[in-house]
């Protein structure tokens, strides 16, 4: 079955931030929806650059209980805007296998994976639309 046939039948539409969109700007963008849990970032031209989840946005809310003793904490304490902690930008296309979606979620521990065609960014993949149509052996 390929992402063409099941993204979007639960989620509609993609949210989306630039790289230089303040956090509380990107807060605000997740907070409309209660079904997401990533945004994606995307550059001036439109093509997707990163991907931010909501862990991600908690740890930059929540900084001061995580242990302060690892590198990993600082992009926390210092995130000012979307690109300071976006993740890499991982994506499924219309025509690939949901097997590539699962794939990517398993790996990347992904719940929303970008669909994007010709470079931007034309849907999500929602990780519920993937274990519903998946096959489970």
């Amino acid at each position: 079955m390929k992402v063409k046939d099941i993204f979007q039948t639960l989620t509609k539409g993609a949210d989306v931030v630039r790289e230089t969109d303040p956090i509380s700007e990107v807060i605000r963008k997740v907070a409309q929806n209660i079904a997401t849990r990533s945004v994606f970032v995307v550059d001036d031209g439109e093509k997707l650059v990163g991907i931010i989840n909501v862990r991600d946005l908690l740890r930059v809310v929540g900084a001061r209980f995580l242990n302060r003793e690892t590198l990993t904490v600082i992009p926390y304490l210092t995130a000012r805007k979307a690109s300071d902690i976006m993740q890499p930008p991982y994506s499924v296309g219309p025509d690939d296998e949901i097997e590539e979606g699962l794939r990517l979620a398993v790996q990347h521990d992904l719940k929303d994976i970008p669909v994007v065609e010709s470079g931007k960014v034309v849907g999500d993949l929602n990780c519920f639309e993937i274990l519903l149509n998946v096959k489970h052996e």
